[in-house]
């Protein structure tokens, strides 16, 4: 057994889209519950096949990202979160992160989110040119955003963030600083 104390993270990949984007090397499939299901037993296998090797540890983080992991279906996010906090040591206070799409989050989802201790949220935002987004295949509208941090403004949610793309190939500066500015408006 090691004697280092500092805290540890856990990240857990989601690899589903309902469709990959252009840019994209992560490993992401296409979604279907069956798949998803599977998915969810492997992790609870491999979970179970490694806690015992970190039960001197503390994780002070869990980040969730893809993919997609705001297209799993109902319930898949909360059922992870118990198996999570049955088999490790978690801090006092953690950071539970999880990135979400635009065109996938729902008020729905969101609440199973908050139920499940998940308190900082990061949104795909990527830019807001609908058709910069096409070009790149990106399926979420300029709509999905404005919705996305509506509900989140609207719930007081304390921790988000919106990744934001620089560099996409036809972008351009005008683009950017609209997509920093909303950002910045959101707060």
């Amino acid at each position: 057994m090691s004697n280092d104390t500092r805290p540890m993270g856990i990240y857990i990949h989601i690899p589903f889209c309902s469709k990959k984007c252009d840019y994209c090397d992560f490993v992401s499939y296409s979604m279907d519950t069956k798949a998803q299901q599977l998915y969810l037993d492997a992790l609870f296998t491999e979970i179970d096949m490694v806690k015992n090797k970190f039960m001197d540890k503390t994780f002070d983080s869990i980040f969730i990202g893809g993919g997609t992991p705001s297209i799993v279906y109902e319930g898949f996010i909360s059922s992870l979160a118990r198996k999570l906090y049955s088999s490790f040591h978690f801090a006092d206070k953690i950071e539970f992160s999880i990135e979400v799409n635009p065109s996938s989050f729902t008020k729905e989802k969101f609440f199973e989110y908050v139920e499940a201790g998940v308190n900082r949220i990061s949104v795909g935002v990527q830019c807001l040119d609908q058709k910069l987004l096409a070009n790149h295949g990106r399926i979420q509208s300029v709509d999905n955003v404005k919705e996305t941090f509506k509900i989140l403004r609207e719930s007081e949610f304390p921790n988000v963030n919106g990744d934001v793309m620089i560099g996409l190939p036809g972008q351009s500066k005008r683009s950017v600083v609209q997509t920093i500015k909303f950002l910045l408006k959101t707060k």
